[in-house]
C-alpha cells in the first residue's frame, strides 16, 4: 500500500492566506506553517514524537502558540 507522503492546505481567513503543510522524508516529517499579520494560531503535535524548532527541541508540544509569520518544524 502507498503512503501519503506530502500534503498542503490553504485557507483564506479574515487576515489573509494560512498555508498548512508537510512532507515526509524518510521518518521525518517536514511540517511548515503560514500565518497571516494580524493572527495567531495554536497547533498540537503528537505527544510521542519529538518536534524540533531550528535545532531547539520543543518540550511542551500539546498546545503551541504561534503569532504570525512563517515557521518549520521537524518531527521525529
Amino acid at each position: 500500500m502507498d503512503k501519503l507522503n506530502y500534503f498542503t492546505a490553504e485557507h483564506t481567513g479574515r487576515y489573509g492566506k494560512i498555508i498548512s503543510s508537510w512532507k515526509r522524508i524518510g521518518k521525518t516529517i517536514r511540517y511548515t506553517v503560514s500565518i497571516p499579520a494580524n493572527s495567531t494560531a495554536t497547533i498540537r503535535f503528537p505527544a510521542e514524537k519529538k518536534v524540533y524548532s531550528g535545532s531547539n527541541q520543543i518540550k511542551d508540544t500539546s498546545t503551541y502558540q504561534l503569532s504570525s509569520g512563517s515557521y518549520e518544524f521537524i518531527i521525529k
